[in-house]
């Protein structure tokens, strides 16, 4: 048992210290991220063996092998990179930039997915990551990169041959997945949420829905993000008396019209109205509704 957790411990450790050694080659730092998500797909795979899962979570309350943590510090330098190199490839000057920073561009964003990733999986499967990625230091991380993905250059569906291309474009915008890493450290958190709020989190997103150049995809993810930011927190109250007997079940009716967008209730923008004046300020709410309006059609709503 010592064992295997003394080299499980080895293995982490070293792999996390490959991706945050700034004389890592990009092909050494694709490799460790690789390794870590063997070890985290080991550990949640094998579920009739739960030694392997239990050394895994128990070296993440470690300094050293805290996989979340030690990736923040690494993605704030990635952020800025980011940032930098999309700004290059984005900007309207006549000089094209050389094939080696395009393709620099691509594997940094493919690792900062992967990074994206592993803390996805570990903030779902460990609280105390959870908690530590939910203060306001590393939503600050995230929203700083969330900005910085926005400058990506997005790639046609067939405008290149290279299967490697292809396969990148096919993959979700890594706007998405800053997104998708947002909602599992802030679900089911109110401390989360309100450390969001302080590193300006809401506007973030709002600046990218209402971005002219902002694609379909990410749209309705920032849509979707919204729609679970506004939804209240409020828990609803259990009640002590014995529970009324579920009805029994109806059996479905067969659809007699083809399915179109219904009207939302007035309930429905009270709720938000009431949800939003809590959390937002006023000039940011106006925001998120006309948002929410421009976009009516791809919520499937009929908003007069």
């Amino acid at each position: 048992m010592e064992d295997g957790l003394w080299k499980l411990r080895e293995s982490l450790q070293e792999a996390l210290d490959q991706i945050a050694s700034s004389r890592s080659s990009l092909e050494i730092r694709s490799k460790a991220f690789d390794t870590i998500e063997r070890h985290l797909a080991s550990a949640l795979s094998k579920q009739d063996d739960n030694e392997t899962l239990d050394h895994f979570l128990a070296l993440q309350y470690t300094f050293e092998c805290n996989v979340p943590a030690r990736l923040l510090s690494w993605i704030t330098t990635a952020a800025q990179q980011l940032d930098t190199f999309a700004k290059g490839l984005t900007t309207g000057s006549d000089s094209q930039p050389p094939e080696s920073h395009k393709l620099e561009l691509f594997i940094l964003t493919d690792q900062i997915t992967q990074a994206l990733s592993l803390i996805q999986g570990i903030s779902l499967c460990h609280t105390a990551s959870k908690d530590s990625l939910g203060r306001k230091y590393a939503l600050e991380v995230l929203v700083d990169l969330l900005m910085a993905s926005r400058h990506l250059p997005t790639v046609p569906n067939g405008s290149d041959r290279d299967p490697a291309r292809k396969l990148r474009s096919s993959a979700p915008p890594l706007t998405s997945i800053v997104l998708d890493t947002l909602l599992c450290i802030l679900v089911d958190s109110s401390t989360a949420l309100r450390a969001f709020e302080t590193a300006n989190g809401p506007q973030a997103v709002v600046r990218i829905l209402k971005r002219a150049g902002t694609p379909r995809e990410v749209r309705m993810k920032c849509l979707e993000f919204l729609y679970f930011y506004l939804l209240d927190e409020t828990n609803p109250t259990t009640s002590t008396e014995d529970p009324e007997p579920e009805p029994a079940p109806t059996p479905p009716q067969l659809p007699t019209a083809p399915a179109t967008p219904i009207r939302p209730t007035k309930s429905f923008f009270r709720s938000i109205l009431a949800v939003g004046i809590r959390k937002f300020n006023i000039i940011i709410l106006i925001d998120v509704i006309e948002c929410l309006v421009v976009n009516r059609c791809e919520l499937g709503l009929l908003i007069p």
